[in-house]
C-alpha cells in the first residue's frame, strides 16, 4: 500500500508577513519599531487563544523548539554588535526580549538538544546580564545549565559559558566559584586551540590574581592574554588586556607606565566605538589622576564616563561612578556631596550585588562619616567593610580599612591599637608591593607623626609590635574593637 504523503504546511517568507500584516490591520498582533528590527507582540488574550489550541493539538512542545531555537540563533546574530558601536542598540534588543530569553532557557533544560540552544544562549547573554546588572540571574542560569546532564561535554558552548559565568561570580565576590569555573574553561579551551578563547579566560583570571593583590600572577597572565591578542590582531581584546594590566600598575603605584597603558588601551577603544570600554579606561583614569591628587580632572574624566555608561544602560558602571565622584567628592572637601553620592552607590550596589564593591562603598562611607567627627559610625562602616574584605583576601582594601580604624582608634585616643594597626598595614602593603597612594600619603604621616609625638619611646615598640603581626592577626583585633 502505497504511504500518503502529508502536506507541507510550512509558511514561506512572504506568506509569513502577509499574515503578520493581516492580523496587525485587526488589531490582533501589534508591531513596534526597534532600532532597525520590526517587533510583534500579541494582545494577551489572543496569546491565551494561541497556548490554549496549542495544547489541545499537542504541539506546544514543537512550538517551544522554535522559539527556543529562534531566540539562540537571534541572540547570536546580536552578539558582535555588542563590542562596538552599536553596543547599546543590540544590548536594547536584548533587554526588550528578556522575557523571551528566558522562557527559552528554561525550555532549555528539558533534552540534551534544549541545554545545547540553552549554552548557546547563556554564552551569548553572560556579557549583557553583566552590563545592565543581571548578574544574579545570569550566574544562577549559567550553573542550572552548566549541570544539565547535556551540558557535560567539554566543547566550545560549555567553555564559553563558563567563562560567562565565572565573570559573573568573579563580580559578585565569588571568587573560589568563579576561579573553578575559569579554570574549567581555560582547560576545555586549550584542549580547542580557541586562541581567542584562550585569551578571554586569561584575561578574567587575572582579575581575580590582582584582585587578591597576587601582582605578579596577575601580571604573568595579563601578559599572555595580550600576547595572543596580539597574535591574532584582536584589537578589541588587546584594549581590555591593557586596561587590565594598567589596573595592576596602578595598584604597584607606577603611574606612569599605568597612564601610558589606559591610555593605548583607550585609544584603541575609541577607533572601535566600544563606548562601555571607553568609560571603563576613562573611569580607570580618574582614579589614577584621583589617587594623584589631581582631583579636578578625575571628576570630569569620571563624569564623562558616567554619562556614558548612563547612555548605555550600564547599572554596574553607573554604580562605580557615582562611588568614585564620591571619594573625588570627599577628598575635595564637598562631605555633604560625598555621602549623598556614595549613599546612592552603595543603595544600586546592594541591589546588583558585589560584595568587594559593596565593601568598598561601605568604608568610604566610614572615611566620610570621621570627617564629620561620627566615629561610632565610622568604626562600624569601616568594621563592616572590613570583615568583607577579609574573607575575599582582598589584601590591598585590607590595609586601607586598616589604617582607617587606626585613624578612628588615635581620634578616640586609643593610640596603642593606633600605632599596632598602623604598623600592621604598612607590613601588608610592603608584603603585597602596593604602597600607600600619593593622596593618603600626607593623612598617614600626620597621623604618625601626631602617635610619635604622644607616646614618646613606646612608639617604637608597639610599632614593631605590629609590623611583625600576620595580617589576619590584625584584622581580628580591629574587627574586635568596640566603641
Amino acid at each position: 500500500m502505497k504511504q500518503r504523503r502529508m502536506p507541507d504546511t510550512r509558511l514561506l517568507d512572504y506568506e509569513i508577513l502577509d499574515l503578520l500584516t493581516s492580523l496587525a490591520e485587526k488589531s490582533l498582533v501589534i508591531y513596534e519599531n526597534v532600532g532597525e528590527r520590526v517587533r510583534f507582540r500579541l494582545l494577551e488574550t489572543v496569546r491565551e487563544y494561541g497556548r490554549d489550541r496549542l495544547l489541545e493539538a499537542g504541539e506546544m512542545n514543537a512550538a517551544r523548539v522554535r522559539h527556543r531555537s529562534y531566540y539562540a540563533r537571534l541572540a547570536e546574530e546580536i552578539e558582535p554588535g555588542l563590542s562596538g558601536p552599536d553596543q547599546i542598540e543590540a544590548l536594547n534588543t536584548l533587554e526588550l526580549e528578556h522575557d523571551n530569553l528566558r522562557s527559552a532557557l528554561n525550555w532549555s533544560l528539558n533534552d540534551d538538544e534544549g541545554v545545547a540552544d540553552g549554552l548557546r544562549l547563556a554564552g551569548v547573554l553572560g556579557w549583557f546580564w553583566k552590563v545592565r546588572g543581571f548578574l544574579r540571574e545570569g550566574l544562577q542560569r549559567c550553573r542550572e545549565l552548566l549541570e544539565a546532564p547535556g551540558a557535560r561535554e567539554p566543547n566550545e558552548a560549555r567553555a564559553k559559558v563558563l567563562n560567562a559565568g565565572g565573570s559573573l561570580a568573579e563580580t559578585l565576590g565569588e571568587l573560589d566559584e568563579a576561579r573553578e569555573m575559569l579554570t574549567e574553561a581555560l582547560s576545555i579551551r586549550r584542549s580547542l586551540g580557541d586562541t581567542a578563547g584562550i585569551a578571554g579566560t586569561l584575561n578574567n583570571l587575572g582579575v581575580i590574581a590582582a584582585r587578591q593583590a597576587n601582582y605578579e600572577a596577575a601580571v604573568a597572565i595579563h601578559n599572555e592574554s595580550l600576547d595572543l591578542y596580539r597574535s591574532m590582531n584582536d584589537r578589541r581584546g588587546v584594549a581590555n588586556a591593557l586596561t587590565n594590566m594598567a589596573n595592576v600598575l596602578t595598584d604597584q603605584g607606577d603611574y606612569a607606565r599605568a597612564k601610558e597603558t589606559y591610555e593605548e588601551s583607550l585609544t584603541l577603544k575609541r577607533k572601535l566605538g566600544d563606548k562601555r570600554g571607553i568609560a571603563n579606561t576613562l573611569s580607570n583614569l580618574a582614579t589614577l589622576a584621583h589617587e594623584q591628587n589631581d582631583h579636578e580632572t578625575a571628576r570630569e574624566l569620571q563624569e564623562e564616563a558616567y554619562e556614558i555608561r548612563r547612555e548605555i544602560g550600564d547599572r554596574f558602571g553607573i554604580a562605580i561612578s557615582l562611588h568614585n565622584l564620591g571619594t573625588i567628592a570627599r577628598a575635595q572637601g564637598r562631605l555633604d556631596d560625598a555621602r549623598a553620592l556614595l549613599e546612592e552607590s552603595l543603595a544600586l550596589r546592594r541591589e546588583l550585588g558585589g560584595k568587594q564593591a559593596i565593601a568598598l562603598a561601605v568604608g568610604n562611607l566610614s572615611k566620610v562619616a570621621r570627617l564629620q567627627g561620627d566615629l561610632l559610625s565610622a568604626l562600624t562602616l569601616q568594621q563592616e567593610g572590613l570583615e568583607t574584605k577579609f574573607h575575599l583576601v582582598d589584601r590591598r582594601n585590607t590595609a586601607a580599612a586598616l589604617e582607617e580604624i587606626a585613624k578612628i582608634c588615635a581620634l578616640w585616643g586609643r593610640n596603642d591599637e593606633a600605632v599596632v594597626l598602623l604598623a600592621a598595614a604598612q607590613a601588608l602593603r610592603k608584603a603585597i608591593g602596593a604602597p600607600i597612594p600619593p593622596n593618603e600619603q600626607s593623612e598617614f604621616d600626620t597621623f604618625r607623626s601626631l602617635l610619635e609625638e604622644s607616646l614618646g619611646g613606646r612608639f617604637a615598640e608597639l610599632w614593631e609590635s605590629g609590623d611583625q603581626m600576620p595580617w589576619e592577626e590584625a584584622v581580628h583585633l580591629a574587627l574586635a574593637l568596640g566603641a
